[in-house]
């Protein structure tokens, strides 16, 4: 990572009971407790001692390892940085950036926004455990989508949890399985519920650090009716048009707006956001948002996900997710096909 010109320094802090991600992203390790420090000089990784054997394996060139004595605080190993320092307001808590503050006789400048620049871009090791977790994921889903008649919703939910803790590090989020009416509802926590038509199918796995997002709509037990498959059939044509959109320099705003305009009549059924950006966290931080009125463009070698779903209350959802690299060209990595499945 880059530091701002505007500090002197910057700190930051992941524990279990609240992460910040940009200690995994700058150094590739993963711990109970890090703390990161960053000057132009130098990349000091403050860790607990139990933990400094296992670091060594996992940590990134340049970066120093340095493990706290018993009982030291980890202020202390600071020490004074007389100057302003950088921190990500966005996961540090107040009592700790007070703490911070005193201790270190800092004044603290939130440097979140730069960090969110920074992160949006991927570099070439990072785009290729993105595809690799995206390809992960995508082979996952067509195995659930299979096995899919004759289980519920919690039973797919935990074959697919099973499958991402065998062939990866677990899943980037907990899996959405919703069938039927349940499937109206974009954030659905699976149920003992009996898969039986529309089922809507939101995962993700985490490979070395980096996440995946897919979502597929699939019918099981019964061919779709003709407003389910009308509905699927302009939710599909909006993914392939937003899709489309995710080109390096197109203005944000696109995406949303050539999704929005496939799905006619019924787009006051979308009611979520088209996409997010996908990294070392499944909403990864970035500049660039995917809204209607958006001003950004679309940064080259960024991953974000392209999603639009339609949702009719007690009746059904449809929704298609595919993660995909801004470039000259848009690229899908994942690779479940589109055409709706019917599993009987």
């Amino acid at each position: 990572m880059k530091l701002p010109k505007q500090v002197r320094a910057a700190l930051f802090i992941s524990r279990e009971d609240w992460r910040d991600y940009t200690v995994q992203w700058a150094t590739g390790i993963s711990a109970g407790f890090a703390a990161l420090l960053v000057t132009q000089r130098s990349r000091r990784l403050f860790c607990s001692r139990h933990e400094i054997s296992m670091l060594q394996s996992q940590v990134k060139p340049g970066i120093r390892l340095i493990p706290l004595k018993k009982g030291q605080r980890l202020t202390d190993a600071i020490g004074v940085i007389n100057g302003p320092l950088g921190i990500n307001a966005t996961s540090l808590s107040y009592s700790t950036a007070r703490a911070i503050q005193r201790s270190c006789k800092a004044r603290l400048m939130d440097i979140s926004a730069e960090l969110a620049l920074q992160r949006e871009v991927k570099t070439r090791e990072e785009i290729a455990l993105i595809a690799r977790s995206c390809a992960i994921a995508s082979r996952i889903v067509g195995e659930a989508m299979r096995r899919a008649k004759g289980r519920t919703e919690r039973e797919l939910a935990r074959f697919l949890v099973e499958r991402a803790q065998e062939l990866a590090d677990g899943t980037s989020f907990d899996p959405i399985v919703a069938s039927g009416p349940n499937g109206a509802n974009p954030h659905h926590l699976p149920s003992a519920r009996k898969l039986h038509g529309m089922v809507v199918l939101d995962f993700g796995v985490r490979h070395k650090g980096y996440c995946s997002d897919i979502t597929r709509t699939f019918c099981v037990g019964r061919q779709p009716t003709g407003k389910e498959r009308e509905a699927y059939d302009r939710v599909l044509a909006a993914e392939l048009a937003g899709v489309r959109e995710c080109v390096a320099g197109n203005n944000a705003s696109k995406v949303v707006t050539e999704a929005v305009e496939q799905l006619g009549d019924m787009a006051p059924y979308f009611i979520h956001r088209i996409g997010h950006s996908v990294g070392v966290e499944i909403h990864d931080p970035s500049r660039t948002q995917l809204l209607e009125d958006s001003k950004d463009l679309l940064q080259a070698n960024s991953t974000f996900t392209v999603e639009p779903g339609v949702y009719f209350p007690s009746r059904f959802g449809i929704r298609i997710e595919d993660t995909v690299l801004i470039g000259e060209r848009p690229k899908r990595l994942t690779t479940v096909g589109r055409e709706l499945v019917v599993v009987r």
